[in-house]
């Protein structure tokens, strides 16, 4: 079993930023504004282009966070869905029903996505969510006309998300006045206890597991939470302590160490490009009850993987995503770990036995 009490992956845990390294050059980010969630990135942006032209369409991917594609929807009722493939190097979007009176939204696929922008249209305006692609080359290079980040799901921050515009871009940086509310630094605060309360568990401090329901409350009131908000002077100096740091370094260790120790299975493929490093370790399924079976086997064995994201539907081919985390929290240690638990599922699953058993349960 692992040696760490928490198990591996689930939400960050409280720690300080001179624990991490510094990333050696933050320049793309130029002009920037911090938010309290990456959602409330993307609405400034949009709001701000909705008061400067008349927008037909707000284009989404249909494979995406269903959280967020709701929360679009609920703010802008002329929101649509485009298809395209998240597990290829380079997406090619279907985006022939696109006009120039029209926004697009797309997402950098955990860091490994060379999105081509075909600008049929002069006039239409690209979006790029790099939430799960921080500090990626199509990040750091985006050809996108504005940008925006989920901080959170990189920094070990309580909230927090960002907007630029690309170096490449031909807009301008804007400003406008932001919402003034409570609830959210609120809210803040709550998910820095669960985070401070998970650090106690992992110090011995406290024997119970009560920062999860703490940290799942502040989750849920996101869902449901529209407006952007006047961030406090101290969240944002948490915010700028924690982005200038290099968590791509992390990952790159972590996915060089862990990499040549998997072996070949015949039930999943690591998404895995040459030169590029990864928002976690992502095995890629045909099959759901495959995806199923390994994710509970992890479970078992204290490793905690995300679905990246349910509720997506693909019509054929690699179908699911597991995204195990292997981020500047873990080392050699952790990455020999989890290769191991991978290594002997693989070795031993048989999907006609697993099969056989559920339908008796």
């Amino acid at each position: 079993m692992t040696t760490k009490l928490e198990g591996i992956g689930s939400f960050f845990n409280e720690i300080a930023p001179t624990e991490l390294k510094d990333l050696d050059n933050i320049s793309f980010l130029g002009e920037h504004k911090l938010f309290y969630t990456g959602r409330h990135a993307a609405r400034y942006i949009i709001d701000y282009i909705l008061k400067k032209k008349s927008v037909r369409y707000i284009w989404i991917p249909a494979y995406y966070c269903h959280h967020v594609i709701r929360w679009l929807q609920d703010v802008y009722p002329n929101t649509r869905l485009y298809e395209v493939s998240p597990f290829t190097e380079n997406s090619h979007a279907d985006l022939k029903e696109v006009g120039p009176d029209d926004i697009v939204i797309f997402n950098n696929f955990f860091g490994i996505t060379n999105m081509d922008y075909p600008r049929v249209h002069e006039e239409t305006i690209y979006i790029e969510d790099h939430s799960h692609g921080w500090l990626s080359e199509q990040c750091m290079n985006s050809k996108a006309d504005y940008c925006f980040v989920s901080l959170r799901k990189s920094l070990p921050t309580p909230l927090g998300g960002v907007f630029w515009v690309p170096k490449s871009s031909k807009m301008a940086f804007f400003e406008q006045p932001d919402h003034i509310e409570q609830s959210i630094p609120e809210k803040w605060d709550q998910a820095g206890e669960a985070m401070h309360l998970k650090k106690r568990f992992m110090d011995s401090e406290i024997e119970d597991k009560s920062y999860l329901d703490v940290y799942r409350e502040a989750e849920d009131f996101l869902d449901h939470q529209y407006e952007f908000v006047q961030m406090t002077p101290d969240h944002k100096q948490l915010l700028k302590a924690f982005y200038t740091k290099d968590y791509a370094y992390y990952k790159k260790r972590n996915l060089g160490t862990i990499l040549p120790k998997l072996k070949d299975s015949d039930f999943f493929k690591v998404l895995n490009f040459d030169g590029k490093f990864t928002f976690g370790l992502p095995l890629i399924f045909k099959n759901r009850e495959d995806f199923s079976a390994l994710r509970s086997y992890l479970i078992t064995h204290q490793i905690y993987p995300s679905e990246l994201w349910p509720e997506n539907t693909l019509e054929k081919g690699y179908k699911y995503l597991l995204n195990v985390h292997i981020d500047f929290r873990y080392g050699p240690k952790e990455m020999e770990y989890i290769a191991q638990i991978i290594n002997e599922w693989t070795n031993q699953y048989n999907p006609q036995k697993s099969m056989a058993l559920g339908s008796h349960q």
